[in-house]
């Protein structure tokens, strides 16, 4: 059933400079799983967002789309009462917005080597947990919140995938897709060790979450568009089974895209350090050039990537036993 939102809780998308995933993105994926939500969710959602006295300054789905990402050290709510109070409470939240998995050869596990409790997949289930009142350790506008975001992030391929480098004679680094211990090769964290020279971006994350989307379009209204022609086209693997397996399916299927458009740095010069998350895990970091019709080339895969997205929030809302 396709639902008309009041303006309270539709924001109008309008044209921006700087088209990110990281904001932006996320307002658009969240802007249009609102319009395929049946009348039982979009009234959950309506009820949660209205409620002012949680999380204040969310007060439409743009917000809550981005919410997590704005209560960062560095985001515009970071100093709220809200955000204060969540990163008291979760003071490790800025690990659930990703996977890191090899590219090839593993398949999500919630138990396996590459996984952590506090991972995006566990904490998508996580807010499943709340919204379907089986704890309460989120209210319902974060966990609401979350789950918009990080539905999202699973499907931009930097926060599903990771390289795995060994180093060589003289520093130079080889790309390892297959593996069964992270923590014996070099992390470029989901390409963020991954330094773009040549791009307008400074690494090749970010050339996913901002460049990548600015392929398709730099307004979100048009992009907004794009997203809804193409979910007439792109064929979706059936969200079937137990909800609280979704998650992990659609890592796997990110993985898989991963593994078509991640930017191989062997034979370059790398730098050791260590993940910040993990201090177990050694890193990479390494400056390397991208390839001028790269975003030509893979922007059908960004465009396509985010219509998931939507696709799957909006089943993900429809199915929810909402409380």
């Amino acid at each position: 059933m396709r639902t008309i939102f009041c303006s309270v809780i539709l924001s109008t998308l309008t044209t921006t400079a700087a088209l990110a995933w990281s904001h932006e993105g996320h307002e658009v994926v969240g802007d249009v799983a609102l319009k395929h939500l049946n009348q039982t969710a979009s009234n959950a959602v309506m009820a949660i967002i209205l409620n002012t006295s949680k999380v204040a300054e969310v007060t439409n789905i743009l917000g809550a789309a981005t919410w997590s990402d704005d209560i960062r050290p560095n985001g515009v709510f970071h100093s709220t009462t809200a955000a204060q109070d969540f990163t008291t409470r979760f003071p490790d939240h800025t690990a659930w917005h990703f996977d890191d998995y090899p590219l090839e050869g593993v398949t999500y596990s919630p138990n396996g080597p590459f996984s952590k409790p506090n991972d995006a997949v566990h904490q998508i289930n996580h807010c499943i947990d709340v919204l379907e009142g089986k704890t309460n350790d989120l209210n319902s506008k974060e966990a609401l919140a979350w789950l918009v975001h990080l539905v999202g992030d699973l499907h931009q391929p930097m926060h599903a995938a990771c390289g795995f480098y060994t180093f060589g004679r003289r520093k130079k680094i080889t790309l390892h897709k297959t593996l069964s211990d992270p923590h014996t090769e070099f992390s470029d964290a989901g390409g963020n060790g991954l330094e773009l020279t040549g791009a307008s971006t400074t690494t090749f994350h970010h050339f996913w979450d901002q460049d990548m989307v600015e392929a398709n379009s730099s307004s979100e209204t048009t992009l907004a568009t794009m997203i809804e022609a193409q979910m007439t086209t792109l064929t979706f693997t059936p969200n079937s089974g137990p909800i609280r397996d979704w998650a992990a399916n659609w890592l796997n299927d990110s993985l898989k895209v991963a593994d078509t458009i991640y930017l191989d740095a062997s034979h370059n010069k790398g730098t050791k350090g260590t993940d910040k998350h993990d201090p177990l895990q050694p890193t990479v970091t390494v400056h390397v050039a991208i390839d001028p019709g790269y975003k030509g080339n893979h922007k059908t895969d960004a465009l396509n990537q985010l219509t998931k997205a939507a696709h799957n929030l909006a089943d993900m809302l429809n199915g929810i036993q909402w409380q």
